[in-house]
């Protein structure tokens, strides 16, 4: 791959194109994809690594999230007041797929702690 091929792919990730259309567009695989995403191949002074989505919603919070989901807040409403909390932008479809995540994982916890049983 060319420098500017590297230049280009983290271009169009910053714009919003998906790992997995990249990963296609230069025949690459993902993994391969995400390591010069975060500067691991074909590193660069000048480059910064991208925010991941999973790492704004940590930060903010998953707690929270689940309280403003509980709240009645839409997914759009929560990408907004994460976004205005964080500074970082999470896309509708990537929220909607870590607040499932969330809520599945807090609903295993609760059926975990309603089955144990004390002796």
């Amino acid at each position: 791959m060319r420098r500017s091929d590297v230049r280009n792919l983290r271009k169009s990730y910053a714009g919003g194109e998906a790992v997995k259309s990249l990963a296609i567009r230069y025949d690459l695989t993902q993994g391969v994809i995400y390591k010069i995403l975060r500067n691991e191949m074909y590193q660069s002074s000048t480059y910064s690594p991208p925010v991941r989505p999973l790492d704004v919603i940590n930060g903010f919070g998953r707690d929270k999230l689940l309280e403003l989901r509980d709240g009645g807040y839409s997914v759009v409403d929560i990408c907004k007041i994460v976004k205005e909390n964080t500074g970082y932008e999470v896309n509708i479809s990537t929220m909607r797929f870590h607040l499932d995540s969330i809520e599945i994982d807090h609903a295993k916890g609760c059926a975990e702690a309603l089955s144990y049983e004390v002796d």
